[in-house]
């Protein structure tokens, strides 16, 4: 993650925060093991249901806690 500062002027500042898509990725492939060991799917055990199938069920739940851990 690159944060740069820029000075808008003596009261104002412009922060600009950069994360590479590596870390994006890596940060959504840990989330989806935690989801896949956390939800229950009719007809797989739990922790089991392929996370393809877990992202697209819980896609906006996905989407907004992905969101809220790259943001934090």
């Amino acid at each position: 993650m690159i944060v740069t500062i820029e000075e808008v002027n003596e009261t104002r500042k412009k922060l600009i925060v950069s994360i590479s898509v590596e870390e994006i990725l890596e940060e959504e492939k840990t989330l989806l093991k935690e989801f896949t060991k956390q939800v229950r799917i009719p007809g797989f055990r739990p922790g089991k249901a392929p996370p393809k199938l877990v992202r697209s069920r819980f896609a906006k739940d996905f989407a907004s806690e992905l969101n809220r851990k790259l943001s934090a």
